[in-house]
This record gives structure tokens, sequence and C-alpha cells, in this order.
């Protein structure tokens, strides 16, 4: 059935295991260059709480390329991404996060997070040497 073919598809690259802080998640998707996109499920502050967060290196990984999203037309494009989805990032830390939130809300922010995470990887379009060179081909 072609319903648990989709299914089947969408799950195979999936995995979670625990580690001490709470649960690492893998999906089956892959950044540009071939590292998988995971985040993780961490304890909340109060009891029966769970927040959801990236490792710290996605922004920096950005950064790296010229991508700052402090300010600017780039920055302004990471809030609205952020807003859009609903999470959070740290300047002092770096790490993408959810707020804490019950348990039974964790999966469908899960599949929020890892869409916001597959976006920003599109903010490396907007790097510098990206924007010059198309900027000279439509001149």
């Amino acid at each position: 059935m072609l319903r648990d073919k989709l299914c089947d598809a969408f799950c195979r690259g999936l995995s979670v295991r625990s580690v001490p802080a709470g649960l690492a998640v893998c999906t089956g998707f892959a950044t540009p260059d071939g590292d998988a996109i995971g985040f993780y499920v961490i304890r909340g502050e109060a009891e029966g709480t769970f927040r959801i967060e990236d490792d710290g290196t996605t922004i920096p990984m950005l950064e790296a390329l010229g991508i700052t999203v402090a300010s600017g037309t780039r920055g302004r494009a990471f809030e609205a991404l952020l807003d859009e989805y609903g999470f959070a990032h740290s300047e002092e830390t770096q790490v993408l996060h959810s707020a804490d939130m019950p348990e039974a809300e964790i999966p469908d922010a899960a599949v929020r997070f890892s869409a916001l995470l597959l976006r920003v990887q599109d903010l490396e379009f907007l790097a510098p040497r990206t924007v010059e060179s198309t900027f000279r081909e439509d001149a």
C-alpha cells in the first residue's frame, strides 16, 4: 500500500538513541556537505517538560561561510525562519532551541524543528560569494 511505503520512506533514515542529556535524534535529511541533520531532546527545567535543540554548530557553520545572522538582510531572513517555526537562537551558546514543553508536544515540534534546520541550510544561498556571482551573471 502506498501509505505504508510513504511512512517507510520518511522513517527509514530516522534513528533515536539515548544519550546522557536525553535523546539524540538523527533524521533522514542531510546538509549540503552530506552531514546528517539531527537534534537533541533534553529534559526541561520543570518536571515532565522537554526542549529540542541542535548541537550548536549550525549557525557557526553558516558564519564560517560569511553569513551573518545577527543583522541585516540575512539576519531578518533568519529571524523570519525562527518566528515561522516557533524556535529561538541563543547568541551566547549558538544553540537553536525550543521552549520547554510537555512531552506530548515534542513529536510535532520535532518535525517543525527538522524543517527549520533544513530551511536554515538554505541561507547558504545568501553567502556573499553566491550573491556576488549571481549579481555578475545578471548584470
